[in-house]
């Protein structure tokens, strides 16, 4: 319908008819179905009507097609838009999602990492992957959920930064595990083995590991160190920055604690 035949069913006056099937089958049969039983009214006039009349479109049945719809944007659209195109209320929609076992809309049914799921793959703080999604270096977008923007990184945008800045990053704080999964999935069936690039890194920063394991500490390093610890880093953060495994600066930090913190 267009905008005009769609005001012209908001205004058209209900029958007893309409309105008895409108009870009978609002909260048995989908949408497109009721559609086709009350063809003289569009999809706003039954939702609007339906309202009216306080029928509960939370428990109104669902089909297979509006299944799938919401399987397919769950985490990508907002669930008000989600709601506005299947014709029910937006508790109706969290309500089947979690009885479907649809998981956090950030991340999207696993679509998706959040800054600090990034963050604690590869061990660092949540406010260094805000500063690289600032610079350009990580690709995001935003997610509108319950009035409040969120942020997804794609598994493909997250493999892109991890291959274009291994600068930014230390196998040796990582997950290495998780990382590997993100190469090594059931979507590239045709390759089951790590990119070179990734293996060649990995053995570079286990040669950092044991060469940092042996290096004295200098006091520009400690005086570096004891501001890095009272600025609130990460033990993994300081290991990366430091060019130090994270054992390493863990028994410094622990053998001056007390020269460390400020008073």
């Amino acid at each position: 319908m267009n905008t005009n035949e769609v005001k012209k069913c908001l205004k058209k006056k209900w029958t007893n008819e309409e309105v008895q099937i409108l009870k009978d089958f609002y909260n048995v049969k989908p949408m497109e179905e009721i559609i086709r039983l009350l063809p003289d009214r569009s999809r706003e006039s039954i939702i609007k009507k339906a309202k009216g009349l306080g029928l509960n479109s939370e428990n109104k049945h669902w089909s297979e097609e509006e299944v799938s719809y919401l399987e397919e944007k769950w985490g990508v659209i907002p669930v008000e838009n989600i709601a506005k195109k299947l014709g029910r209320t937006k508790n109706g929609i969290l309500l089947k999602a979690h009885k479907i076992g649809l998981r956090d809309q950030v991340i999207a049914n696993g679509e998706y990492l959040t800054p600090k799921n990034v963050a604690s793959v590869l061990g660092v703080g949540t406010r260094t992957i805000y500063n690289w999604m600032n610079r350009g270096y990580v690709k995001y977008r935003r997610l509108k959920v319950n009035s409040v923007k969120k942020y997804q990184i794609t598994i493909y945008n997250f493999k892109i930064f991890l291959e274009e800045h291994q600068d930014k990053w230390d196998a040796r704080s990582c997950d290495l595990k998780f990382i590997n999964t993100c190469f090594i999935t059931s979507r590239d069936k045709g390759s089951c083995e790590l990119p070179e690039w990734l293996l060649a890194k990995v053995e570079s920063d286990k040669l950092k590991k044991d060469m940092s394991s042996r290096k004295k500490w200098t006091t520009k390093e400690e005086m570096t160190l004891k501001s890095m610890v009272n600025n609130g880093k990460t033990y993994r953060e300081i290991a990366t920055l430091l060019n130090r495994s994270f054992y390493s600066v863990q028994g410094k930090i622990t053998s001056r604690m007390n020269g460390f913190l400020q008073v």
